[in-house]
């Protein structure tokens, strides 16, 4: 049984089989994964719920034309186990007592030796007999009743681990439910309940502890005197759940009011791919639902402001603020999700403040020539009207006092430079800090993720569960935006710098590990260009565009000023016969000469046309955005790829070489490091999976794809 195992049973044992089925209910199963008149006939010591996975064993009548399976089933038994008793189809029934069968499927011997397998419970979906060594063991069994005879004479096993079906006369009509190995199986004095251990058990368990505290608060509310709608409405809007105040967001993510992150952040994507105007060109409505349902996304995935829109609606929710870019480029890069691996990214926040200070320097830039105005016309003042006053703005330094107007400018000048260096290297001193911390932090995380392995006996046992909680942990992190890429990266870093340790302790002179050095700062070299050189693309895609915008809007002026111009023609020619005896001579010659001046200008702009080639289209101009897009998304992804990986070289770094811990203990961590490597390296997603997460991971691999075609 794996820790992951162990984990749930630990967690869904401390609830009800009824709370199981409020969030089964909750995510759509509609029964609430009931499987119904099964009866408690023995319980354990402390009467908690029984929780295990289903080991199954099928029974069918004598004449069943499958082969009997002999050696019998309850020595092979797994610990944590549930055991699930039922018989074919043919042997049940849709009313009361629910089989055919009188003869009882499972006794007293079977529950002594299910007990010394540490087994959690049995499960017979027919009649059990000597319930007093039930009870007397203190073993959990339910059933449909009781009976008296062995089952021998009757039916035969002909299935061990195999589905197990089981007729149910439910509402709107009788239906068959299918128990798998493996499924996870709660039961107490309410009942059993079923559910898969599929994707959704993690959602699963996430939401049953927000429930039950909700009902706990609501219980109290009630006992204190509020009655029990305004007491529900307040408890499980705080808890995201159920009775809001608006709707309208979670009716555009399609989601339920009581969803979980995950399940909101997964509608998002789907919504977000199908709507999304890259894929929907010329289309305003698909465009408008993008913009909603990105505006719902905004408040439904920050926590405080989904509370407040639970409590209050939207007016109260912070709707329609902007998007915090940092936290866009977050989000679009693995998200929170990966930030135990990989830190804050610091690349968007660091660049914010690099334009800020070059924004301080083409300000001064701009004010020097008025500065400079300024002190001539202050030095001409001064000369023609002496006074005791400095022109100088900086009246308390007497040492520029005595200075020309261009040593006093120069001065300032310099003094002006001084503090823009000083700001500059206090902002890079800064960033070193952080950046230290966040490493800092990072190798922490990874010590004690290593532990799972390294504080262990190492044995086969340990590092299959070691292997299986960090396939599980890949399987959601590869759903996030450009997940698969940052674990492959993260597990890339991880199996080459273990490998290069563990060569460079095993190799003569520690040869090995200097030719893994060399290959690593191969990688790093060649990161930096790709990194330069899509920068570089996205900036010539950006003036690309500006240029054909320009030129759209300057047709676009021609064409208004010739449509305008017929009216100017008959305005003239107005004011010509008012004035005609007067000026007939001049207007022939002002027409003659407009007339010319007009054929040169239309020869000129026609030139310039046709050096330019044809107007761009709408869709050309929709494509260049889009091109931009994806170039710009692409120039972020190497520039945060190059960071992260700085920062994970560093991290692990810090791990291996600390010289601090006994070499004995580093080679543990680096053999933990290759199979977590491995583990993340061969990570990969479902076709169904890779068109769920790929929206901006498209927009990238299509921009490269073109800049490759133009070479």
């Amino acid at each position: 049984m794996t820790k992951e195992t162990k984990k749930i049973i630990q967690v869904l044992s401390q609830y009800a089989t009824c709370d199981m089925s409020d969030a089964l209910v909750k995510h759509q199963y509609k029964l609430g994964g009931s499987l119904p008149n099964l009866h408690r006939y023995s319980a354990n010591e402390t009467k908690t719920t029984m929780v295990g996975k289903a080991y199954t064993v099928l029974f069918a009548p004598k004449d069943d034309p499958r082969e009997a399976i002999s050696g019998g089933y309850i020595d092979k038994l797994p610990e944590d186990s549930v055991l699930v008793i039922g018989t074919t189809l043919n042997l049940q029934k849709k009313d009361a007592p629910f089989t055919k069968m009188t003869n009882a499927l499972y006794g007293g011997l079977m529950s002594t030796r299910a007990n010394y397998l540490r087994s959690r419970g049995t499960v017979v979906f027919g009649r059990v007999r000597d319930i007093d060594e039930h009870l007397e063991l203190k073993r959990d069994v339910f059933s449909y009743g009781l009976g008296t005879a062995a089952h021998g004479p009757v039916v035969k096993m002909v299935g061990i681990n195999v589905p197990l079906e089981v007729l149910v006369d439910g509402y709107p009509e009788p239906h068959v439910e299918t128990i798998n190995p493996g499924d996870i199986i709660m039961g107490d004095d309410n009942g059993v309940v079923r559910v898969a251990d599929s994707e959704e058990l993690s959602s699963i368990m996430e939401y049953i502890p927000k429930r039950v505290q909700a009902d706990t608060l609501v219980k109290e509310d009630i006992l204190n005197g509020l009655e029990c709608t305004p007491a529900q409405k307040k408890r499980r809007a705080e808890h995201h759940l159920s009775m809001v105040k608006d709707t309208t967001y979670y009716e555009l993510l399609q989601v339920q009011t009581d969803a979980t992150e995950l399940e909101i952040k997964k509608s998002y994507r789907k919504l977000a791919i199908r709507y999304h105007p890259d894929k929907n060109p010329g289309n305003e409505e698909a465009a408008e639902t993008f913009k909603k349902i990105s505006e719902a996304y905004q408040v439904l995935s920050d926590k405080e402001l989904r509370s407040k829109y639970d409590q209050h609606g939207i007016q109260e929710a912070g709707a329609g603020e902007m998007v915090d870019p940092e936290k866009f480029f977050e989000d679009i890069f693995g998200g929170e999700s990966f930030v135990p691996y990989v830190g804050e990214l610091t690349m968007l926040k660091n660049l914010t403040k690099e334009l800020e200070l070059q924004s301080q320097e083409e300000e001064h830039t701009r004010k020097k020539e008025q500065v400079k105005d300024d002190a001539e016309r202050a030095e001409r003042y001064y000369t023609e009207n002496p006074t005791s006053v400095s022109s100088n703005k900086y009246l308390g330094d007497s040492d520029l006092n005595n200075l020309t107007h261009e040593e006093q400018t120069k001065a300032v000048e310099e003094q002006r430079k001084k503090e823009l260096e000083a700001e500059r290297e206090k902002l890079e001193e800064e960033q070193r800090i952080h950046r230290e911390e966040i490493q800092k932090d990072l190798t922490e995380k990874l010590i004690n993720r290593l532990s799972l392995y390294t504080e262990t006996d190492k044995s086969q046992d340990v590092i299959e569960s070691f292997k299986e909680k960090f396939r599980l942990e890949a399987e959601n992190l590869k759903m996030e935006s450009f997940g698969l890429e940052l674990l492959h990266t993260i597990g890339s870093i991880y199996y080459d710098k273990a490998s290069t340790f563990l060569k460079a302790e095993n190799s003569f002179l520690g040869i090995g590990g200097w030719l893994g050095t060399l290959k690593e700062k191969g990688g790093i070299i060649k990161d930096t260009y790709s990194t330069i050189s899509v920068a570089l693309d996205a900036q010539k895609t950006m003036e690309k565009l500006a240029k054909m915008n320009e030129r759209r809007e300057r047709m676009q002026k021609e064409q208004e000023d010739k449509e305008e111009a017929p009216d100017k023609a008959t305005s003239e020619q107005d004011d010509d016969k008012e004035n005609v005896t007067n000026s007939a001579v001049n207007n022939d010659t002002k027409n003659n000469t407009k007339e010319e001046s007009a054929r040169e200008n239309t020869k000129s702009k026609k030139d310039q046309v046709e050096d330019e080639g044809p107007v761009p289209t709408d869709e050309e101009v929709a494509e260049m955005e889009k091109l931009l897009m994806g170039t710009i998304l692409a120039a972020a992804w190497k520039g945060s790829h190059m960071e992260i990986s700085s920062n994970l070289r560093e991290v692990v770094s810090n791990v291996l070489y600390d010289e601090s811990v006994p070499k004995e203990k580093r080679i543990e961590r680096a053999e933990a490091l290759k199979i977590l490597g491995t583990v993340f390296k061969e990570t990969k997603r479902s076709q169904w999976e890779a068109e769920e997460a790929r929206l901006f991971e498209e927009l990238v691999a299509e921009a490269t794809q073109k800049k490759t075609k133009r070479k």
